[in-house]
């Protein structure tokens, strides 16, 4: 019943980002009770008005529409199709900077950008091609900060609920087996710093990684 469930998971995740886009705004309030988009924005305090940065895997580009909406110097990419229409509808008044792209080869300069986001990715986050990518499109000093993971602190009934259900989906990890799996990653070859933002009754996952 388990491997069932997981594999429903899989599918439905996958497809949301495809032929149920359209649903992605109401899935994301639903299973933050209403805080993703303030979750994805604290993003923000690891950025600054002087730096070019380039956000990967946009989705519906509310975070992205934040940011331009406060003057950052900011490109977007996402492979998905249907979330760029979405995107591209809800940024058309603000002359956005965006591209249906494949998030292992962008189609960048070298030293393009001095910051590259991305908020609770797939796992394309983790393979060698984008980590080469990344390296290559930052300047020197240049950083990619990843919204990686959520953990739910408190121990109420609905806590514990979202603590099984982010679980499932690989989106909440404990402070330990985060920092396990990012220093086994990339700690042989980046400079590895994670930070744990508090956010209402949760913490916030927040991973930087610069080029030893």
């Amino acid at each position: 019943m388990e491997r069932l469930f997981r594999k429903f998971v899989d599918w439905f995740l996958t497809e949301l980002y495809g032929s149920l886009a359209f649903g992605y705004d109401i899935v994301a309030n639903i299973v933050s009770l209403g805080d993703w988009n303030q979750w994805t924005y604290q993003i923000k305090k690891f950025l600054s008005h002087e730096e070019k940065i380039l956000e990967v895997g946009i989705g519906t580009g509310i975070l992205h529409k934040n940011l331009i909406k406060e003057k950052y110097q900011i490109f977007g990419c996402d492979l998905s199709k249907q979330m760029l229409k979405i995107s591209s509808r809800r940024l058309k008044d603000y002359s956005p900077k965006i591209l249906r792209t494949n998030n292992r080869k962008l189609p960048f300069r070298d030293n393009s950008f001095t910051k590259i986001i991305a908020t609770f990715p797939s796992d394309y986050i983790f393979t060698n091609d984008f980590q080469k990518e990344s390296q290559r499109l930052l300047t020197c000093g240049g950083e990619l900060i990843v919204l990686l993971s959520i953990n739910f602190v408190k121990n109420d009934f609905t806590s514990r609920f979202y603590r099984i259900l982010y679980k499932i989906t690989g989106q909440s990890l404990s402070k330990s087996d985060s920092e396990r799996i990012i220093r086994d990653l990339f700690g042989s070859y980046m400079v590895v710093n994670l930070v744990w933002e508090p956010y209402k009754n949760v913490e916030l996952c927040f991973v930087t990684l610069k080029s030893k």
